[in-house]
């Protein structure tokens, strides 16, 4: 196996050279990897509701490396704010890209909110080490998954950039510098799958340098984005939002007057909004027949919506001047922060929110 302490002097140099004052931290491998060697001064957790799992596991890698940490929790509300704002940066109505995007939005504005110049995320871990759970179907023949994984390099992207570009928040990416990077690719890619407890890993070279770090969470199953996030879960609202009259009706439209396949409810509502702000798109700009890019999509992730956080609530961990764990709850709608010393609970504010509406096909503006 590849040197550990050449990987993880190449990484530290990586993170030196694209410092960032904040961590986009979701208890995965790559950004717990991240928090081990830059112990920030402040990072940041987001999900859908407080039983995202990333929560939960970016609590405990932050109790170890983060000065302050806080957890963003948004309900229904601020997520139609999100998907909203999602499908106008990227001029997109794909369920995928919008609930990765959205979950990832919701840290970089806060991090900016909070007075953050820049913020770092993991992208790239996974394209670079096999994370992906898709690549399985290649295990056993090691020369089409190096082949495969070449392919994914080529096409490759990353929605935090231009999250942070809209957001005018700089996004640093460790990962993806240029010579880690080429360091990465000359991997051997027998060296980034290995077995771990009668199970094959991506990934494996990462979690075996990091295991001294991380202990037992460098075997955290790997979730997408979306998954930890637990945004695919907005899908729910949304179906009890539109009934299967009108979504057959608004389907077979769609399909007829402007040659677009919708695939679900949730797909109609965000293709709904999408047509609120522009023209319909070409067909061949929506149907892909990749299924490996497909794939990629699932497990990685015009006029703005209102600023603010209305409907999100935080949860702050820090140390105190003892070094002791402290939590600091808020709420953006006015309360007084409160402190609570308890150690190492944190609290969340619950949330009430209206049942949205869904948004017929409106005429471009």
């Amino acid at each position: 196996m590849q040197d550990c302490e050449q990987l993880i002097n190449l990484l530290t140099e990586s993170i030196e050279r694209n410092h960032a004052d904040a961590l986009l931290l979701s208890g995965g491998l790559d950004s717990s990897i991240l928090a081990s060697i830059l112990r920030p001064q402040y990072s940041l957790a987001a999900g859908f509701g407080t039983a995202a799992p990333d929560l939960v596991y970016a609590r405990q890698v932050a109790e170890r490396y983060s000065k302050h940490h806080v957890e963003v929790v948004f309900g229904q509300n601020k997520m139609a704010e999100l998907v909203e704002q999602v499908i106008q940066i990227f001029r997109t109505f794909d369920p995928i890209e919008i609930r990765n995007s959205a979950v990832a939005l919701a840290g970089i504005e806060w991090a900016k909110s909070d007075g953050y110049s820049s913020i770092m995320t993991g992208d790239g871990s996974d394209e670079l080490f096999a994370g992906y759970n898709y690549f399985s179907r290649y295990y056993s023949d090691m020369q089409r998954f190096d082949s495969e994984l070449r392919r994914l390099w080529q096409i490759m992207h990353f929605s935090s950039r231009k999250l942070g570009e809209y957001t005018g928040i700089e996004v640093k990416t460790p990962f993806l510098d240029e010579k880690f990077a080429s360091f990465a690719k000359l991997i051997n890619v027998n060296d980034k799958v290995g077995e771990h407890d009668g199970k094959k890993w991506g990934k494996f070279i990462l979690r075996k340098c990091f295991e001294p770090a991380l202990a037992s969470l460098v075997w955290r199953p790997k979730l997408a984005q979306e998954q930890g996030a637990a945004t695919d879960r907005y899908q729910h609202y949304i179906e009890e939002m539109i009934d299967n009259l009108t979504f057959a009706n608004k389907k077979r439209i769609a399909q007829e007057q402007e040659s677009v396949t919708i695939r679900s409810k949730e797909h109609l509502h965000y293709y709904a909004i999408f047509r609120s702000y522009f023209p319909p798109p070409k067909e061949e700009e929506e149907e892909d027949d990749d299924d490996d890019y497909d794939d990629y999509r699932r497990s990685s992730g015009g006029r703005r919506t209102r600023r603010g956080f209305g409907g999100m609530g935080r949860s702050r961990v820090g140390r105190d001047e003892e070094g002791r764990f402290t939590s600091t709850r808020s709420s953006n709608r006015g309360r007084d922060e409160e402190r609570d010393q308890q150690e190492p609970k944190i609290h969340h504010r619950r949330h009430v929110h209206a049942r949205g509406k869904f948004l017929g096909f409106l005429d471009p503006r």
